[in-house]
């Protein structure tokens, strides 16, 4: 398996590779019994491996009415096996102030993970998400050819990449693309943010379809009625000639 962290490439001055203990993540992070149950019995071993800031990575911070890009965390988490790691990977995102990229793993899979964040309407010192998480899983599965280029493609670029947002959008849009791969087979990142917009738009539209192709045989295996069952079962194979256009597209 690829090793995520090194694929990185990170500065050695951007590097803190401290323990973070899951009593600080279950403080800021945990807002219920049930919560703090996760975190304590769902992790194993939090790395806080790098924070990268203007001083670090050569680039500038970010600041407007809606978004504070003062620096990016660099998290490596351990999940136990067989924890629901998108409810674990949602509390690390919401407990961290910061824009974080998250890398975990359970044994077998490795998961990355982007979150966007806006300040609050209530609370204009506080930050919240701002749309939905990004995560991929990166597994060896993928064939060698989509892991290489994946590794490649998240790997700190050496030219000079604007501001601390516009390195965190760039980040995103990798991982997203490897949302994409797992439908295509195919890892193409996309090289603007136009085609990042489009190839978003489109993975929202697949998905989309895969869950009304999900409800339409849910009620399929209940119908009794044969007619009422030709009429779903027409409705979901235009569903999946609708799935495998979008599939072209992406």
């Amino acid at each position: 398996m690829i090793d995520l962290v090194d694929a990185l490439k990170l500065p050695t001055e951007a590097i803190v590779n401290k323990r973070v203990p899951k009593s600080l993540l279950t403080e800021y992070g945990a807002a219920t019994p049930a919560q703090r149950r996760l975190i304590r019995d769902g992790i194993e071993e939090i790395r806080w491996i790098a924070v990268l800031k203007p001083v670090t990575v050569g680039t500038v911070a970010f600041t407007d009415e809606e978004r504070e890009y003062l620096e990016i965390i660099v998290l490596e988490v351990r999940f136990s096996a067989g924890v629901k790691s998108d409810r674990l990977t949602d509390l690390i995102h919401r407990a961290v102030p910061y824009p974080v990229l998250l890398i975990a793993s359970d044994g077998e899979v490795q998961m990355v993970s982007t979150a966007h964040k806006r300040r609050s309407l209530r609370d204009r010192e506080q930050f919240i998400l701002d749309g939905e998480i990004v995560t991929a899983r990166f597994d060896d599965k993928w064939p060698r050819s989509v892991a290489i280029k994946f590794r490649n493609a998240i790997g700190l670029p050496n030219r000079s990449i604007g501001t601390l947002y516009d390195l965190y959008r760039w980040w995103t849009v990798t991982v997203q693309s490897l949302q994409a791969a797992a439908i295509t087979g195919v890892l193409n990142p996309p090289t603007t943010m136009h085609e990042a917009a489009n190839q978003s738009g489109l993975l929202k539209q697949y998905r989309d379809v895969e869950r009304r192709i999900a409800k339409e045989m849910a009620a399929a295996s209940k119908e009794s009625q044969i007619a009422r069952l030709a009429e779903r079962n027409l409705a979901i194979n235009d569903l999946r000639s609708q799935l495998k256009a979008l599939a072209s597209r992406l």
